[in-house]
């Protein structure tokens, strides 16, 4: 039999007690959320809607997005990224690719925080999920969606999103 302890527990047992990083214990919870309409030029394939400046700094802990039906049909598809605040690519797809957003109508309820980070990514700060390092990274990131796929029959409406995250 063995036990197994994570870096929190062995920082806590420490002489002298060591801090755990606030993403991972003890942190604020924080909310950015608003929702954006979008008209039928909007939801190209490769168009950018930039939702959320969040703080490099800041762990991302969920991703809920929510739309009005934007495609009669099921041709839509959005990837879920990290963009400068100069607008330039840094990771298009870092939280989800290919999602049916805007096929149906959905409220903000599915999350897509995880849905392509490796499972050892949890709790990492956002300028890691951009692909920057600690000396490399900018103060802000926009999360942003990217159209990968025309709309069969674009149909404007309004995208929500409600973004947690942990930042002290």
């Amino acid at each position: 039999m063995t036990t197994k302890k994570t870096a929190a527990i062995t920082a806590f047992e420490a002489t002298p007690r060591t801090m755990t990083a606030t993403q991972n214990a003890h942190g604020r919870i924080r909310v950015n959320q608003g929702s954006v309409a979008l008209l039928t030029t909007d939801i190209d394939d490769d168009d950018i809607i930039h939702l959320a400046v969040l703080p490099a700094e800041a762990s991302i802990i969920k991703i809920w997005l929510g739309a009005d039906d934007l495609d009669g049909s099921t041709g839509l598809q959005f990837d879920l990224g990290v963009y400068t605040t100069a607008g330039v690519v840094k990771d298009r797809d870092a939280f989800a690719l290919e999602i049916t957003l805007g096929q149906s109508a959905t409220k903000p309820t599915t999350d897509y925080a995880n849905e392509e980070r490796n499972i050892d990514e949890v709790g990492q700060k956002l300028y890691l999920d951009a692909g920057d390092t600690l000396a490399s990274h900018d103060e802000q990131y926009y999360i942003s969606l990217t159209g990968e796929t025309v709309a069969s029959s674009a149909q404007a409406g309004d995208i929500s999103w409600i973004i947690e995250y942990v930042v002290d």
